[in-house]
């Protein structure tokens, strides 16, 4: 499986690498599908009685971890990141230039061109075009 995206989609998921892994798991406890054992760490550390960090900055910096990125990442089009919500931002934060890509199901991302379609294709065994099935997904937040 595959899919095609324009580059404010690919900046999302690139910015999930700028996140402290405290922040995806708290973020991840919103929503009906979690990150396994991430979000029980979290939960753990959540759950500690204060008594138990040397000071409550300890625990707040596991809890509420922070964003070195953050500045960046409040320019997405989706707030993912608890920083301040931007509607509408001209022009890509990570790209140079608007583009379209192909996402793979292990999350490898390249540009979408001719000849990395072709060879997509080739590498999963697709004799023809006529058996791909189209499927258009919408991306964002409730």
């Amino acid at each position: 499986m595959f899919a095609e995206a324009e580059e404010d989609f690919v900046e999302i998921l690139f910015s999930f690498l700028t996140l402290p892994l405290g922040t995806i798991a708290r973020l991840s406890r919103k929503y009906e599908d979690k990150v396994g054992s991430l979000t029980s760490l979290y939960e753990s550390v959540e759950n500690l009685s204060i008594e138990r960090f040397f000071e409550t900055w300890y625990k707040d910096c596991l809890v509420y971890p922070i964003n070195s990125s953050a500045h960046v990442c409040e320019k997405l089009k989706v707030n993912l990141h608890g920083t301040k919500s931007i509607l509408y931002q001209p022009g890509a934060i990570f790209f140079k230039k608007k583009g379209k890509f192909i996402i793979t199901e292990d999350l490898n991302i390249i540009p979408l061109m001719m000849d990395t379609s072709i060879s997509l294709l080739n590498s999963l065994g697709v004799e023809s075009i006529h058996l791909l099935h189209e499927r258009t997904i919408f991306f964002g937040l409730k």
